[in-house]
């Protein structure tokens, strides 16, 4: 959020969890994050839930191992997020969705685009994955090519440039 105060965009964050109940270090960035121009608002009802008439949601309520049944006040944060008609970037992984096997929560962010850190995520590709991510924006945030080059994919995802020299 920060960077995008430094960008000059007008930058709102809804605190689903309550600020006082995360860490220091989550404490200690909101405060900063106030302190150059954010805003941010708690949420605790449906109510306290105001989304702009333009601009984009950013998502990243939850990790990349949420696995589970999402719950109120999240719940109802999503599904706001969802009828919103405003785009929804989904950082790393929509909120809801499971990383590993596709499997899509009640409800789950259905976002416009999931800007991935590093490699995409198995469960984009299962089940109800690809229903959930939208187009899929590579990030990469410097993770050392060594650890990706160590890993053995479960999966390869075949493209055109793959399949074309193939074809008869």
């Amino acid at each position: 959020g920060i960077h995008l105060l430094h960008l000059e965009y007008s930058v709102h964050a809804l605190q689903v969890h309550p600020l006082l109940e995360t860490s220091e270090l989550t404490q200690k960035n909101a405060e900063r994050f106030l302190n150059e121009g954010g805003h941010i608002k708690e949420i605790k009802t449906e109510e306290d839930i105001e989304f702009p008439e333009s601009g984009l949601i950013l998502d990243g309520l939850f990790g990349t191992g949420f696995k589970g049944e999402v719950k109120d006040p999240y719940a109802f944060v999503i599904n706001a997020a969802n009828d919103s008609g405003l785009i929804i970037i989904g950082i790393d992984i929509p909120s809801g969705l499971n990383g590993e096997t596709g499997e899509a929560s009640t409800p789950t962010i259905v976002a416009t685009q999931t800007a991935t850190l590093g490699l995409p995520k198995t469960g984009f590709f299962l089940r109800d994955g690809w229903d959930h991510v939208g187009s899929l924006q590579f990030i990469d945030f410097g993770l050392p090519a060594e650890y990706i080059e160590e890993i053995e994919p479960d999966f390869e995802l075949l493209t055109a440039d793959m399949l074309i020299p193939l074809m008869p």
